[in-house]
């Protein structure tokens, strides 16, 4: 009996100190001396990109009337919606270590939505005054995030002396950044806007990146893997050599080079797919790259045939995106927009394989928060987020 029970007792443990696949590595390798666990602020941040994307697009194809209309809506009704949703993620936050004050602000924020703001809002004012604050928490968001993965690895001692290297890089930038977005308010000091504080932020933030690889390289997960960090370099370096120090203050790469960018854009996507190989179900994989493709071909069709009737609203969108002014279907190689359509379906891909993955899902949250940075570099919060999606793809090898 006693060899029973114990064999019983073994096999337990066993089944116990096994890991489980669909746990996040994340979770399994996190440790204290890193300091706070990033990744919620990260899919947050995430979510509160892609909005601010979709904002935009209502924007951009809204008529002139209806965004006046919009434009002169009262922001405070806004403002009160964007302390009730907070107040309803807090609830789901919360309701493990507190749940009293959960059950507080699961009341609160419906009983706000009914009885304060019911009738006084509308969906085009929705999207001008939310992508404002998206605009403004989306910067929070990143400067938090580019703070506390270097200083999650200036806490690891097993990461030796060059721990603390990337700090050195990133905590100057992230403060250049800070006060360059700052100087876009009104009443800020003038200096604050002066595009070189953007530039010199940027440039010391972006650095931390490949010093931190470098100074990491062993540290990081499957040996396979450990290039796409620097691959992923491959269009920010492309866009930043055609047009120089300027482009990281949102300087648009002239038309000679947009060619440049985009192989690069192609070239990055389909490496970064092949390299990481997101583990999943092949029958998911599938239907993923099913939708990843009728996405594709969707841009690829409103490109071709619907380009000049939504260039002057979502012209600013694309330019933050890509880099670059993008030109008519007219001027272009049909075989060079198709090539771009490719890789943003490599993209695509990637992104999304990788979210669904609950082996890789941190790998997706990094990489969906560069997408949607973009290259355009038109503002210091978008340097921010690029900059965050970049440190936490490294952290995110570090937990493979």
């Amino acid at each position: 009996m006693k060899c029973g029970g114990s064999q019983n007792s073994r096999r337990t443990l066993v089944i116990l100190s096994t890991p489980s696949p669909w746990v996040s590595a994340e979770l399994r390798h996190n440790s204290p001396s890193e300091g706070l666990n990033p990744w919620g602020i990260a899919s947050i941040a995430l979510v509160a990109g892609l909005l601010q994307i979709i904002a935009s697009i209502a924007l951009g194809v809204a008529k002139l009337d209806a965004f006046a209309l919009a434009a002169g809506e009262r922001p405070l009704m806004y403002m009160v919606l964007a302390v009730l949703i907070a107040a309803a993620v807090g609830s789901v936050w919360l309701v493990r270590e507190r749940p009293p004050i959960a059950l507080a602000l699961a009341l609160v924020w419906p009983l706000g939505l009914w009885f304060g703001l019911r009738g006084q809002l509308s969906g085009l004012g929705l999207a001008y005054h939310g992508e404002f604050i998206l605009h403004h928490f989306s910067a929070v968001l990143a400067l938090t995030l580019v703070l506390l993965v270097p200083l999650g690895w200036a806490r690891d001692l097993s990461l030796g002396r060059v721990r603390i290297v990337p700090l050195l890089f990133a905590l100057p930038g992230a403060l250049a950044l800070s006060l360059a977005h700052l100087g876009n308010l009104p009443g800020a000091p003038p200096a604050w806007a002066s595009p070189n504080l953007q530039i010199a932020g940027g440039a010391l933030l972006l650095i931390a990146w490949p010093v931190s690889v470098g100074l990491f390289w062993t540290h990081l997960g499957p040996p396979e893997r450990r290039p796409i960090a620097l691959i992923l370099l491959l269009p920010v370096l492309v866009r930043l050599g055609l047009v120089g120090p300027p482009g990281l203050a949102g300087e648009l790469v002239p038309e000679n080079g947009v060619p440049w960018v985009g192989g690069a854009i192609v070239v990055t996507s389909i490496l970064t797919l092949l390299l990481l190989r997101p583990r999943l179900e092949r029958w998911v994989l599938f239907v993923v790259g099913v939708i990843c493709l009728i996405g594709s071909m969707f841009f690829y069709y409103l490109y071709q045939h619907g380009f000049g009737e939504l260039e002057d609203g979502l012209g600013g969108l694309l330019q933050s995106l890509f880099g670059f002014q993008v030109p008519y279907p007219s001027y272009v190689d049909e075989v060079r927009s198709a090539a771009l359509m490719m890789g943003l379906f490599f993209v695509f891909v990637t992104v999304y394989a990788s979210l669904v993955s609950a082996e890789d899902r941190l790998v997706g949250i990094a990489l969906g928060l560069m997408v949607i940075a973009g290259l355009g570099f038109s503002s210091p919060h978008l340097v921010l987020m690029l900059a965050a999606g970049a440190l936490l793809f490294v952290r995110a090898l570090r937990a493979l």
